[in-house]
């Protein structure tokens, strides 16, 4: 797969996102989320165009997009007290963006040297 070739629709990614989660009513993300510093790491990504094309791009490597994430962002989450709450919202968040993007299932995988061990490898 050619990095430079991966399409997909930024507009419309940051749409569902918007509709599905900002929007909720859910007393957790008003509450919780939308004072975090990870909430705010997580909506930054949705805008990065880099960050997305390389989590698609690193799928063939077998390189789960959650572990691409941590990589990517390691800098800024090296700082943060994840709980185990925070890991698992984490996941389900990669899980949402690629259901949205169109893939349909999912494999486990697993990084010895990841701040989270398992991710998932999603196929189309």
């Amino acid at each position: 797969m050619n990095f430079n070739k991966i399409v997909y629709d930024k507009d419309l990614l940051e749409d569902i996102v918007c509709l599905n989660i900002e929007s909720s009513r859910s007393p957790v993300l008003g509450q919780y989320y939308y004072r975090s510093e990870l909430w705010n790491l997580v909506k930054r990504s949705i805008q990065d165009d880099i960050l997305i094309k390389l989590m698609i791009f690193n799928q063939d490597l077998n390189i789960a997009p959650l572990h691409t994430f941590i990589e990517y962002y390691s800098n800024e989450i090296k700082n943060m007290e994840l709980s185990i709450y925070d890991k698992r919202c984490l996941g389900s968040f990669i899980k949402f963006i690629f259901m949205s993007l169109g893939y349909k299932t999912s494999k486990r995988s697993y990084r010895e040297d990841s701040l989270l061990k398992y991710g998932r490898i999603f196929i189309k």
